[in-house]
């Protein structure tokens, strides 16, 4: 878990730290995964902020395909943001890429209603 708190002093004392603007990125994100509020979308903002201050930074193109991962466990649409997305972060870092394949594959954030609760 990332700490707002702390990434909002990081990114005051130096708002243009890469470090600093992905880990308050990873904060945005941070909650109940399935609350659907866009705070992927914001945290993507900061992500593609830190790529601007540092092109070819593998972890901020790692969080933004984890953030349209989560997107797209709600919008369908949004599978082909990861792709590209995705796309990206094999030419920087396989690995991290294989990772975040792996990630796709396990994450549930999809609402799902258990058969014993319905009336």
């Amino acid at each position: 878990m990332f700490s707002a708190r702390v990434s909002t002093v990081a990114i005051v004392e130096n708002p243009n730290n890469p470090d600093a603007l992905v880990d308050m990125g990873l904060a945005v994100m941070d909650g109940d995964h399935w609350v659907v509020d866009d705070r992927q979308k914001r945290a993507i903002v900061l992500f593609k902020k830190a790529l601007d201050v540092k092109p070819d930074y593998p972890r901020a193109q790692q969080a933004i395909v984890k953030a349209y991962i989560e997107l797209a466990s709600f919008d369908e649409t949004e599978n082909n943001n990861v792709d590209v997305e995705l796309a990206k972060l094999r030419k920087l870092d396989p690995k991290l890429a294989a990772e975040m394949d792996q990630y796709r594959k396990d994450f549930t954030g999809r609402l799902s209603v258990d058969a014993s609760t319905k009336p």
